[in-house]
């Protein structure tokens, strides 16, 4: 179901099903009354108000969040063109080896994108000394092994470390 947000015209109040009810929140969330966010009150919802009052709270969190929807704009044209690049290619040599090519760089970019992330969040301008290595890296284990390990609560000095010694390789 593809649904243009700007076109939709129904009040909230006259929200019927889920799907309405997020279409309203995601038009006018800043604006809704706290009486019809609270009936409309599922779990997913609930978060995601909670995340609007939080963002609109904190400036930093809030840049933060412009940044991070900045970034999945960008990764989301950035897969456009992978997959197409690799559709092309597909039809040159084949199709299932383009368009695998195609997944595995959609893949590694948006490994990439969220390891950046992460690393800005937890550590600041502190984490920008990795991002050139991080984006040369090839191979996507490594860079789920990255991931695996700022989740674990690594610290910068050890994901460098794994950045420096492993890069390219799928030992981490």
């Amino acid at each position: 179901m593809l649904v243009e947000v700007p076109k939709f015209s129904k009040p909230p109040e006259e929200a019927a099903d889920l799907g309405e009810r997020w279409i309203s929140f995601l038009r006018e969330g800043n604006r809704m009354s706290s009486v019809v966010l609270e009936e409309w009150a599922t779990p997913e919802l609930k978060k995601a108000i909670e995340e609007l009052e939080r963002l609109r709270g904190d400036e930093k969190m809030h840049r933060l969040y412009e940044r991070r929807l900045l970034a999945v704009q960008l990764l989301a044209t950035e897969l456009q063109d992978s997959y197409q690049q690799g559709r092309e290619k597909g039809l040159e040599e084949g199709p299932e080896k383009g368009l695998e090519k195609g997944r595995e760089a959609g893949h590694r970019a948006g490994f990439v994108e969220s390891v950046l992330f992460d690393l800005e969040i937890r550590f600041g301008e502190a984490a920008l000394g990795l991002k050139a290595r991080l984006e040369a890296m090839e191979d996507l284990a490594s860079l789920r092994a990255i991931e695996k390990a700022l989740a674990a609560g690594k610290d910068l000095e050890t994901i460098g470390a794994m950045l420096d010694g492993e890069a390219g390789t799928s030992k981490l």
